[in-house]
Parts: structure tokens; C-alpha cells; sequence
């Protein structure tokens, strides 16, 4: 029977019953027209119906009815098989309990014998042999195993599988009085037969409690793969997760589109699995029969949504409390579990699970007190499930919290109370009631009926708390300085997060409130005013960042002094505003003397020590002494490992600076792991999609290209640039910078219009955002000049060059290593238009650039050497043309020592 015969025998039923028998066989007669065995079939259920009152009860009896039944008795043969009793009978076939007949070893086995009618039944005949190939390609120990198969002299099939001798999933959970948790561990050693299953492209598709027996070790077994499908993969031109065949079910664990004759897949059988998690916790299944029969049922699956888990147990409970003595319900079925059922049994398969594995993982979070995914997720609920899951790390932060509030309220009394009337104590006091008042409308609610969610991330804990600040705002003057400091540790927790837009949010209000005259607190709007700094930092707003933090300066040097410590972050917050503005010199200066500052005063360790010398580090990279880069890295990450650990943030920056510096030089063999090794811990540590992380990845991908992976190194390329885009936005500097490096690959591949669009838009946004003259500008330009020197547009290169090289002289970079690729490239340019003199000056200069660099190892120089060989030949040179092809011939070749 397919489904759609399915549902036509079920429309037609309908219409018949309610027909005066006179005139039923007239109706039959016209719509059955030309089939006959549907008529059959319905006269089948017209007559059981006026017996039965339960609508599976009438479609298992004219199965019954429909099939010849092979009744095989004790010592029958069935191969080297004897058959010792029937264990279990159906309308596709019988079951047999056996024994190995030919003594080799003592084995007993279940005999599944299909009910043969030649030439009427055909189709499950071919359902019986696709079992028997579905049982053959899965192995798993919560599947029955097929041990072997074979065909009976009246040409009947059978299957021969291992004999599970237990009971049904149902009356196992029943009889032994399994409490919730310990139905749900047993629930998912099934589902993870059930993705099994999937894994192996099988759609068992007739899931249900008969279906699963447990052993006599309290282990289930998934039977009966009679129904099942065999999905086709792409290659066979169909999707592999919808096909439509005819096929059989069990409508009371059929899902919705089983049942209305769509398209079913795996999310069929995860719609069943949860039929059948319903019936386990509530003792009934989440529909019961309707009185108008197989239809109305099919109806109310289709059309309504289930009814509470927890509603539906409790009367399930109370009406099987005077049957059932003895039973007990045990743990009380939550929100979370409700939720995690339902959605299972939603009736679009899109807002279902995406897997059966999917479900697994939300019954283990549940299990283990973590927050599930089936519900909208919400602070309160978040931290509630973060208690249970972690309670006493909780109750000591919870006692840790209480008792610095406390000795902070009671330093703040003492302090006023010293110093002030009883009047002005009293009005601290109540300025402290509203602290502890707003902090805790921050984080209450913590009730599971009404919380939702995922696991708890410090960025939705953010989101929440810094979203309900905003909706509490009052103009509260009690209130006012307690809040700026809250925005600010929001904000600069978003900063750490490399969250600009959220972050300036917060930190745009902290400072309104300083502004307003409400806050007259000088040294919190100095943390906030640098705070904003870091924040224009990310967003590359340097103009705006040099601005907040020279304001920040002078107001701490006026309060503090140029000594004191919160002076000197003000100072570095200017140098390194100086340094993103390509002012290089100044920024190296400023970050000398914070680092000599910081070393006497507060220790090599000290983070902030650590962050002076990484920043000293970054400007030395900028200005191309790579040696020195790599010693200010390599030392900041390894007192940092030392003093905070491999995973500290500061120490994860100088990991990856120093990677970065690697790939600069040209030493990709060494850059490569570092790189690998601080995406991997950053992206642990502050994201996926941190900046610090997508740098790395940035660095990565150029390194892959210095080793001619170019394909490895597109993919990578592309991927950041798609997170970044999504992350940071389409012009912005970082974002640029990766259509830079990926044009260069797109040109060394020789895929010159690829490259042109991406490089063409990162120059003229970065002219725009920086000036010509910026050092990353150039850069970028260099990049552009070389599409434009490999595509044979060399006028264009040379008047690009040229305007480089003025620039880079303009900026007294004479001895920059980047300086070599533009005469390299000027040198091609000259030998085109005929002057080889002027070429081979160039070309020894930048020669003498990279032999006076040994840290730079950039792959150029074998180009120079070619290129010298071309220039001397032009001037008739020939002995300076043999000694460069002889220094040519050294570098494929260096001499081996000793």
C-alpha cells in the first residue's frame, strides 16, 4: 500500500461509512474504477470497522486478512536452521524463534519469513530484500546484526537475524520503573543507533515501540528495517535526504508528512523518536485515537500541534495510579525537557532538529544541567542553568561578590562618615542601595519556566545585561555615577570581544553621563575617555582616537602627574594613535619610554609592561626592522607565558605578532605552525571571528601563498574575507588588507581580472580612509603596481612606481625593505623603454637592500639576480652578467660546509 493509495483508501472510507450500505457498493463501484484491489481494500476496512473501535486494531486485521500466512511448526528446516516456536506475527511477514540444527555450535536466532502470494505482493517481497541489503551495511551494537538469508523451496524469503530476547522499549521502562534521567540515557543509545543508521544513508521510517527491544543487559536494539529506505546520494540525481517511494508506516508514530504523503527523510524518523520519548515520560502517546477513525487521527497529527508533555503525563499518571501501584513518576518533567520534546514533534520538519544527533545533544545538556537549544535563549535562564552545572564555582563567586560589596559599602561609610555630616552619609547610603538595586535588576529572574536558551558566552551575558541598563535609564542623579561605570566595563568588555559598534554604544553614554554634570568623577572619565580610544582603535577611527586620547592625556597629567601610571596609558593610547597614522618614528619614541617607565617601575612581568614592549615590537615591524620585531615578540610572549599563562590575552597577541613578523621576513616554513598555533588558541579564547583571530588566519593564508599552496591559500583568503566583511564591514582597513593579499594570489595565478577588481577597490579606499602616503596605502599600491607590471600594462606601473618611490622617499623610508619591490619593479620598466643603465642601478640597490637586511629573507632577490643578468647583457656587459648568473646558480645551489 503506498501512501498515496493510503490516503485515497482513507478518503474513500470516510465517504462509504457514512453511506447506507445499499448504496456503498454503487459509490465503490464508480470511484474504484479500474482498481480493484482498492475497492477490496476498502470493503476490508468497511467490514472490521463495524467490530472495531480503534482504527490500527481494523488496518492490522485486513492486513491480516489480506495475506496467505506461511505457519512454519517445531523442527521445520529453514536452512541449517530448526524452528522452535512463533514468536511474533504481521501483516509483511512472520517470525520464528530458531536454533543451529546442524549442531556446530549452540546459537538461537530469529527467522523473519515473508508471507508470499506470487504475483500479488511483489512489492514487499522487494521491501524484504532491501531489508536484508539495509541489515547487511549497518553494524552497530545497538542494531539487530543479519546473520544470513535465503529463499524456501515455495520461494519465499527470509532473513536470519540475532535474537534479542527482551521486551519492548515500553513495558521495559514501565515494568522496571526507570526514573526520567534513567529513560533518557537509555532514549539515547537508540538515537544514536537512529544517526547511525542515517550516517549509513538508511531511513528506517516505521519507528515505534515494537521496534525496540532491550536486552537482557538493559541494552536496546533496533529492529525491523522491513519499511526502511535506502536514501540515494547527489550522484544518483535526488536529494539524499527527501526521496518519495511507495512505502508502509505506522501511523500512530508517522510524522506529519508521512502521513499526508510528502516527501519523508531522516527528519521523518526523528519526528517518530519523538512519539516515542513522549510516550516513555508521559504513558501515553502525545495523540490518542479520534473517534472519527484512521482519518481524523491522520488529521489531528497533520494540523494541531501536541499537547504539553508535563500536562499530558500528569493525567497519564493519575489515571494509571490505581492500575499501576507502585509506579511513580520521579523527577518532574521540566520546561527544558517539554521543550526539547516538542520540538521534535514540530510539524514543519524545518523547525524540528536538524539531526538525530542534534536531539541526542540536547537530552546530554540537559542531563548535565547545561542550557538546550530548544527554546529562545534569556540571561536568567542562561545563569540559572550555569549554577546547576557549575554550583560551587557559583556560590563562591556568589560569597566572593558579596563580600568585596560589602567591604566596599562599608569603606564608603566609614570614609564619609569622617568627613561628612550624618545628612550627606545618609544620602551615600542611599546612593548605594541604588547600586546594589540596579545590579540586582540586572541579574534577576532566574526562573526556568520562564528562561531560555543556549550555553552561557560572556557576549550573551553582555548583550542581555547591557540591554536591560538601557531599557531601566531614568534621570536618576543617585544613579548616574554608578551607571557610567557599569557602561564602561560593558564597553570595554565588548573591546575585548573586538566588538567596536556594540562598545562605543556604552561608552557614548558613560561619557554623556560625565558630560551632563551629573558624574563629577575626574578619574572615571578618564578610564572612560580611554576606553573610547580603544574602541576607535578597532574601528580604525585614528583621527578620532588621537583626539580622545590626547584630551585623556592632559587631563591625567593635570591631575596625576607625568609619572603616574594612569598617565602612562594615556601616553600609550597616543602612540599608538601615532602609530596607525603612519607617524612611525614619533609612535617608536613614545613606546621606548613607556617601556623603560613601565620595566623600572613595575617589572618585566607586569601585563603592562608586556603590552609596552609588544607595542614597541608592532612599530619596529612597521618600520621593517624585522630582527628587532621579532625579539620584542618573541620575549613579551615568553615572560608572558611565564607570568599569566599561554592563554592570557597579551600573551596570545605577542604569539601572534610573532608569527606575523615571521611571515613579513619571508620565513613561511616557521610562520606557518606559529600562525596555526594562535588561531587555534585565539579562536578558543575570544572567537572565532576576533580580530586577532582573523589576523592570524590573515597571516596564514599569505604564508600558504609564500609557499606556492596557492589553492590552500585562496580558500583561506576567501574565508576571512567573508568573516571579515561580516565582522568589520566591506572597507574597512583589515578587510582591505585580505582583498590585497588575495589579489596577490589571484596574480601570481595569473588571474589578472580577479585580481584587478580587488585590488583596484582596496587602493582607492585606503587613498580615501588614509592618504596616499600611509604606509599600509603603500603597500597596497606596491600590489597594484606588480597586477599592473605581470599584466603588461607597464606605463601605468611606471607612473604608479614612480609616485610610490617619491612617497617612500617624502617619508625618509630610504632603507625600508619594502622599498626594494619598487625598484624592482621600476628596473622592469626601465629595461622596457630601452635605458638598462638606469635599470641595473636600481637593481643593485635594491640587491644591496636585502644582502644588508638578513632578517629579511624575501624571495626577490632570485628575481634581481635575472633581472641584473638582463640589464648587463643589455650593456654589452658580459663578465658582470656571468658573475650574477654564477650568484644566481648559488642560490640553487649553496655550498655545503667542511
Amino acid at each position: 500500500m503506498t501512501t498515496q493509495n493510503w490516503n485515497e483508501l482513507e478518503r474513500l472510507f470516510n465517504a462509504a461509512i457514512d453511506l447506507d450500505p445499499a448504496d456503498r457498493a454503487a459509490f465503490l463501484a464508480r470511484e474504484c474504477e479500474g482498481r480493484p484491489e482498492l475497492q477490496a481494500a476498502v470493503n476490508e476496512l468497511l467490514a472490521n470497522s463495524a467490530s472495531a473501535t480503534d482504527f490500527a486494531a481494523v488496518i492490522n486485521a485486513t492486513a491480516d486478512d489480506l495475506l496467505e500466512h506461511i505457519n512454519l511448526g517445531g523442527n521445520d528446516r529453514v536452512g541449517p536452521y530448526r524452528i522452535l516456536r512463533k514468536i511474533g506475527q504481521g501483516g509483511m511477514g512472520t517470525v520464528y524463534l530458531a536454533e543451529r540444527a546442524d549442531d556446530e555450535y549452540h546459537q538461537q536466532v530469529a527467522i523473519k519469513v515473508i508471507n508470499h502470494q506470487p504475483g500479488r505482493n511483489d512489492a514487499i517481497v522487494q521491501r524484504f530484500h532491501a531489508e536484508r541489503q539495509i541489515l547487511a551495511n549497518l553494524q552497530h551494537p545497538n542494531i539487530t546484526r543479519l546473520l544470513d538469508g535465503g529463499t524456501l523451496d515455495n520461494g519465499s524469503p527470509f532473513l536470519v537475524m540475532e535474537f534479542v530476547d527482551g521486551d519492548r522499549i515500553d513495558h521495559y521502562c514501565a515494568s522496571h520503573g526507570l526514573s526520567v534521567d534513567a529513560i533518557l540515557a537509555l532514549f539515547l543509545k537508540v538515537c544514536d543507533a537512529v544517526q547511525n543508521a542515517h550516517q549509513n544513508l538508511v531511513i528506517h521510517r516505521d519507528l515505534k515501540p515494537s521496534n525496540i527491544a532491550i536486552d537482557s543487559h538493559g541494552e536496546p536494539k533496533l529492529m525491523d528495517f522491513g519499511v526502511a529506505k535506502l536514501m540515494r546520494t547527489e550522484a544518483d540525481g535526488a536529494d539524499p535526504q527527501t526521496v518519495l517511494e511507495e512505502r508502509a508506516l505506522t501511523p500512530l508514530y508517522a510524522s506529519p508528512e508521512q502521513l499526508s504523503g510528502e516527501a519523508v527523510s531522516t527528519l521523518s524518523d526523528l519526528y517518530s523518536l519523538g512519539v516515542i520519548l513522549y510516550e516513555l515520560l508521559a504513558g501515553q502517546r502525545p495523540f490518542g485515537a479520534a473517534d472519527g477513525g484512521a482519518y481524523a487521527y491522520a488529521q489531528q497529527v497533520i494540523e494541531t500541534d501536541p499537547p504539553s508533555l508535563s500536562q499530558n503525563r500528569k493525567r497519564a499518571w493519575n489515571a494509571a495510579a490505581t492500575v499501576q501501584a507502585g509506579r511513580t513518576p520521579g523527577r518532574k518533567i521540566s520546561r527544558d525537557l517539554d521543550n526539547i520534546v516538542l520540538k521534535a514533534l514540530q510539524r514543519d520538519p524545518g523547525r524540528r532538529y536538524s539531526s538525530v544527533a542534534a536531539l541526542a545533544a540536547d537530552i546530554d545538556n540537559f542531563l548535565q544541567h547545561k542550557p538546550v537549544s530548544a527554546r529562545p535563549p534569556s540571561l536568567p535562564y542562561l545563569a540559572q542553568r550555569f549554577i546547576q552545572r557549575n554550583r560551587l564555582a557559583s556560590a563562591l563567586v556568589l560569597v566572593s561578590t558579596l563580600t568585596v560589596t560589602g567591604l566596599g559599602v562599608a569603606l564608603w561609610f566609614q570614609a564619609d562618615l569622617a568627613a561628612r555630616e550624618r545628612d550627606i552619609a545618609r544620602d551615600q547610603l542611599a546612593r548605594t542601595t541604588a547600586v546594589l538595586a540596579l545590579v540586582e535588576d540586572m541579574f534577576t529572574g532566574l526562573d526556568p519556566d520562564v528562561s531560555q536558551g543556549e550555553d552561557i558566552t560572556v557576549r550573551y551575558m553582555l548583550d542581555e545585561a547591557g540591554a536591560r541598563m538601557l531599557r531601566s535609564e531614568v534621570e536618576d542623579q543617585q544613579a548616574a555615577p554608578v551607571r557610567a561605570v557599569i557602561y564602561r566595563i560593558i564597553g570595554n568588555t565588548y573591546n575585548e570581544l573586538g566588538l567596536a559598534d556594540q562598545a562605543l554604544r556604552y561608552l557614548d553614554r558613560a561619557m554623556d553621563l560625565h558630560q551632563s554634570g551629573l558624574v563629577a568623577d575626574e578619574d572615571e572619565k578618564i578610564r572612560a575617555m580611554l576606553a573610547i580610544s580603544n574602541t576607535y582603535h578597532l574601528a580604525f577611527e585614528l583621527d578620532a582616537r588621537l583626539a580622545v586620547s590626547t584630551q585623556a592625556l592632559a587631563l591625567s597629567d593635570q591631575r596625576y602627574g607625568a609619572g603616574d601610571e594612569r598617565t602612562l596609558e594615556a601616553l600609550e593610547a597616543v602612540a599608538s594613535a601615532n602609530h596607525m597614522l603612519g607617524r612611525l618614528e614619533q609612535a617608536q619614541a613614545l613606546f621606548a619610554e613607556i617601556y623603560q617607565r613601565r620595566s623600572e617601575s613595575r617589572g618585566e612581568q607586569h601585563p603592562s609592561t608586556l603590552n609596552a614592549l609588544k607595542n614597541l615590537g608592532v612599530v619596529e615591524h612597521w618600520l621593517g626592522n624585522y630582527a628587532a620585531a621579532l625579539s620584542a615578540y618573541t620575549r613579551c610572549q615568553e615572560l608572558g607565558e611565564a607570568a599569566q599563562g599561554p592563554l592570557h590575552s597579551e600573551t596570545l597577541r605577542c604569539l601572534g605578532y610573532r608569527g606575523l613578523v615571521l611571515e613579513t621576513m619571508g620565513d613561511y616554513p616557521r610562520a606557518a605552525p606559529v600562525l596555526e598555533e594562535h588561531a587555534q588558541r585565539s579562536a578558543k579564547v575570544m572567537g572565532e571571528n576576533h580580530p586577532d583571530t582573523l589576523r592570524s588566519l590573515h597571516s596564514l593564508a599569505d604564508s600558504y601563498r609564500g609557499l606556492a599552496q596557492y589553492d590552500r591559500a585562496e580558500a583561506l583568503f576567501l574565508e576571512v574575507l567573508d568573516r571579515r566583511r561580516s565582522a568589520l564591514g566591506q572597507d574597512h582597513i583589515e578587510t582591505l588588507q585580505t582583498e590585497m593579499k588575495l589579489a596577490r594570489v589571484y596574480r601570481l595565478t595569473r588571474r589578472y581580472d580577479d585580481a584587478e577588481s580587488l585590488i583596484n577597490h582596496a587602493v582607492e579606499e585606503e587613498v580615501r580612509q588614509q592618504g596616499f602616503e600611509h604606509p599600509a596605502t603603500l603597500i597596497a599600491a606596491q600590489e597594484k603596481a606588480d597586477l599592473l607590471l605581470d599584466s603588461g600594462q607597464l606605463t601605468a606601473a611606471r607612473e604608479l612606481l614612480l609616485r610610490i618611490l617619491a612617497a617612500r622617499t617624502a617619508r625618509q623610508e630610504t632603507e625600508h625593505p619594502e622599498l626594494q619591490k619598487t625598484l624592482v619593479g621600476l628596473a622592469r620598466t626601465d629595461l622596457n623603454i630601452g635605458e638598462p643603465a638606469v635599470a641595473q642601478q636600481r637593481l643593485q640597490r635594491a640587491l644591496q637592500l636585502g644582502e644588508s637586511r638578513p632578517d629579511y629573507q624575501h624571495r626577490t632577490r632570485r628575481q634581481i639576480l635575472a633581472l641584473l643578468v638582463e640589464s648587463s647583457e643589455g650593456l654589452n656587459d658580459a663578465s658582470a652578467a656571468q658573475a650574477y648568473r654564477q650568484r644566481l646558480a648559488l642560490l640553487d645551489n649553496p655550498p655545503r660546509p667542511g
